[in-house]
């Protein structure tokens, strides 16, 4: 069986587990064939745009809709191997092409933990390099919150990383809770808790007692531009109106 996602290594090692990704699945090889669903609005042109030319040369663009119908109405599990080291790499790459969560939690879909120990390990590398890396503010995409969201989905333990969260200091994973309080915002003032959508034992993690409101307010004053000042502001008001008010989070 595979290692589990406990969080080490440094943010150095991202390009690196990216690299293994491509190296690990390149046995898959490019797909051929009719693997799709035309009545899925699926065109022999969609195809062709993500067959025609080399996989590191695909941007979110380009794979946009094989990202969102991979496995349902387009393609099998070696088909989605063959894709999913540019799937993930463009995660960092390239914001907002997809939605990171769905597309991670597409693992579960192709029953990866069936999939040879090997591939299962170069993909918790990537995940665990991922998380660090955004921890340390080396990139900033995909939000926290997603790639939480969609590592869970995945079937994968989230606490551990949840305690990297919550144990790193430093700037950046400040401004990351803060972006998820934001997110959050109408289900933690409406209940005090992150909503169903969260894995039980992601629940509260975050947010108990006096380490987010600390780690935020210390952020805040040593905001580096109006942007992330306006964001540590809003959170740190939730924040704020939970703790006068009746809700515990949960």
């Amino acid at each position: 069986m595979a290692g589990n996602m406990e969080p080490r290594g440094s943010p150095s090692t991202l390009d690196s587990a990216i690299e293994q990704l491509y190296t690990v699945f390149a046995r898959y090889p490019q797909p051929t064939g009719t693997t799709y669903s035309p009545m899925a609005s699926i065109t022999d042109a969609d195809v062709r745009a993500i067959r025609d030319r080399p996989l590191r040369s695909l941007d979110g663009a380009d794979l946009s809709k094989y990202a969102a119908r991979a496995l349902n109405t387009w393609g099998d599990q070696d088909e989605f191997r063959y894709y999913l080291p540019r799937l993930l790499e463009l995660l960092v790459r390239q914001p907002g092409w997809t939605d990171e969560a769905t597309l991670i939690q597409k693992l579960e879909s192709a029953n990866w933990r069936s999939w040879p120990e090997i591939e299962q390990r170069a993909i918790e590398a990537f995940l665990r390099a991922l998380w660090m890396a955004l921890l340390s503010g080396e990139v900033t995409h995909p939000p926290m919150a997603a790639l939480v969201q969609g590592v869970a989905g995945a079937g994968i333990p989230v606490q551990p990383i949840i305690d990297a969260w919550t144990s790193t200091a430093g700037y950046d994973a400040a401004l990351q809770l803060a972006d998820l309080i934001t997110l959050s915002r109408r289900e933690l003032l409406k209940d005090g808790a992150l909503g169903s959508r969260w894995p039980a034992d992601a629940r509260a993690a975050l947010l108990r007692g006096e380490s987010a409101r600390a780690k935020i307010g210390d952020a805040f004053f040593h905001a580096r531009n109006r942007d992330d000042e306006t964001l540590l502001s809003a959170a740190l008001e939730v924040l704020e109106a939970i703790a006068v008010g009746s809700h515990a989070i949960r």
